[in-house]
């Protein structure tokens, strides 16, 4: 898991037993705040879950990606519908070596919001509140140094890799039979726990199986997710 080599690099000087926790919210935050949340359910609508899951997926999407759904799910929209043409948010086809930079992610075009999202209060109001990203580092600071680092640094620092690597290796290379770049990508399938399949992915909204169980565990209603 690359989370560990992540941690390795931080752990000489401090108490070990933090990065059991460390790992622990790592994997919350990739799982569900980047795959099953913020990506599948809310911009995807692959997954369908009932109303107080998905606002607790809304809160953990919103500390593990530091954006709101709302704004997140209009970008992502905005890829899948421009993928790799003028329009397109985040293509390295089309901004190349800026694509790591992630502050270039804009939108070109208007896109509105996803309506079912837009239309929830919890996304609302996480939405108009993005200043509550500071209690996550705030209230991991309090507890002590090693906290923000293994609660906060850590987890952060590893789905910002997943999130960078997501856009900038998963694009390139030949026209697909779909029309863009999306491709396989090892290195992706390694860092986002099996979701390396981003050509598949744009080709019918793929999700891993794996992705599936852990969506499953906590009440996935939509038994046809494919």
């Amino acid at each position: 898991m690359p989370i560990f080599t992540l941690m390795a690099l931080v752990t000489q000087d401090y108490n070990l037993l933090w990065a059991l926790p460390g790992i622990f919210v790592s994997f919350i935050f990739a799982m569900y705040g980047f795959s099953v949340g913020m990506h599948h359910t809310f911009t995807h609508s692959t997954f369908k879950f009932s109303k107080p899951v998905e606002n607790i997926l809304a809160w953990v999407s919103f500390y593990a990606m530091l954006q709101s759904p709302i704004s997140w799910g209009t970008v992502h929209k905005a890829h899948h519908k421009y993928a790799d043409k003028e329009g397109d948010p985040h293509s390295p086809i089309l901004l190349g070596k800026k694509i790591w930079l992630p502050w270039n992610h804009e939108l070109t075009n208007y896109e509105k919001p996803i309506k079912r999202v837009i239309r929830n209060k919890t996304h609302q109001f996480i939405h108009r509140n993005g200043w509550m990203l500071l209690l996550h580092p705030i209230v991991a600071a309090l507890i002590g140094i090693e906290a923000f680092i293994f609660l906060y640094m850590v987890p952060i620092a590893y789905i910002k890799i997943i999130e960078i690597v997501f856009v900038a290796v998963s694009h390139g290379g030949d026209v697909n039979s779909h029309g863009d770049h999306s491709k396989m990508s090892k290195l992706l399938y390694i860092l986002a726990l099996g979701d390396g399949d981003h050509e598949q992915h744009h080709k019918n909204m793929w999700c891993p199986p794996s992705h599936k169980f852990f969506a499953n565990i906590i009440g996935n209603k939509n038994v046809s997710a494919y």
